[in-house]
């Protein structure tokens, strides 16, 4: 340990850690993003322009069309599955189940999707999301819900 007693001491170790300042943001500068290069220089602002950027990506969200169209679920390329059922409990001859699938041959991962009850998996907009992650998507309407309602 050093007694501070003298001033050039001082110096020397505010020499040290403007050195150190140095060199620590130039490596975050290496780090980082394009646009975050020099964020060190002005963190509040760097701050603001991120919190534009996220209300920008949450309004542009907003905007988009969330009305689910016939068009969207059909184009979707999700293949649809039957399941006959062989309950003697049935209120109809004709109830049945429907397994919706979407796969992608990369997949190793399935999300088993059951919606509640007058639901159905209708979320076209998130299912490439979840392909992309690497999750197969596997939407089963139980008897009376959804797209196995008997009309």
């Amino acid at each position: 340990y050093t007694l501070l007693t003298r001033r050039d001491a001082v110096d020397e170790l505010r020499d040290m850690r403007g050195g150190l300042q140095t060199r620590i943001r130039e490596w975050a500068d290496d780090e980082s993003d394009a646009d975050m290069v020099g964020w060190w220089k002005d963190p509040e602002g760097t701050q603001e322009k991120i919190r534009k950027k996220q209300e920008g990506f949450e309004r542009d969200l907003l905007e988009q069309d969330r009305v689910v169209k016939l068009s969207c679920l059909e184009n979707s390329g999700m293949a649809e599955y039957t399941i006959p059922l062989t309950n003697r409990y049935k209120r109809a001859s004709n109830e049945r189940g429907v397994l919706t699938v979407k796969q992608d041959v990369s997949n190793v991962n399935a999300l088993l999707w059951i919606p509640g009850r007058n639901d159905s998996f209708f979320h076209v907009h998130v299912l490439q999301r979840f392909l992309d992650a690497g999750f197969d998507v596997f939407a089963l309407d139980l008897r009376r819900c959804g797209r196995a309602k008997v009309g």
